[in-house]
């Protein structure tokens, strides 16, 4: 049995996609295809960036305190044309400069209409 934090699962390409849950141990998604997963909530939430508890988490799992501050939860995470790294500004600009100035790709997604979004390079399967 896995126990630890929640958080998103990594992703790689082989023959086809593979989905890994990283927990106190890497569980295979793939391999648990068909088969009864049980998953419990011991009713703790952890900040992913400081690992504090707290009642509520914010953005993709921070506390307040962090999702305020955090170079991780800054709004060009999400919307990459707002970064100000390469002009040596941000929460952290170092670390935005190495993690948030990077290439990106420009994509289209068909639904019911065509939408066109933008991602990290490192986002995309290889």
């Amino acid at each position: 049995m896995a126990i630890g934090n929640l958080r998103k699962m990594s992703t790689h390409l082989d023959a086809q996609v593979q989905y890994v849950l990283n927990l106190s141990e890497d569980v295979k998604m793939n391999d648990l295809l068909g088969q009864e997963l049980h998953l419990e909530w011991r009713g703790v939430i952890h900040c992913c960036k400081c690992s504090r508890v707290t009642k509520k988490s914010f953005g993709q799992g921070f506390c307040y305190p962090c999702f305020r501050s955090a170079p991780e939860a800054a709004e060009c995470i999400i919307r990459p044309e707002l970064c100000r790294a390469h002009l040596g500004e941000g929460r952290d600009p170092e670390w935005e400069e190495k993690h948030h100035n990077q290439p990106h790709l420009v994509y289209l997604a068909a639904s019911s209409a065509v939408k066109v979004g933008i991602t990290r390079i490192n986002q995309c399967p290889r």
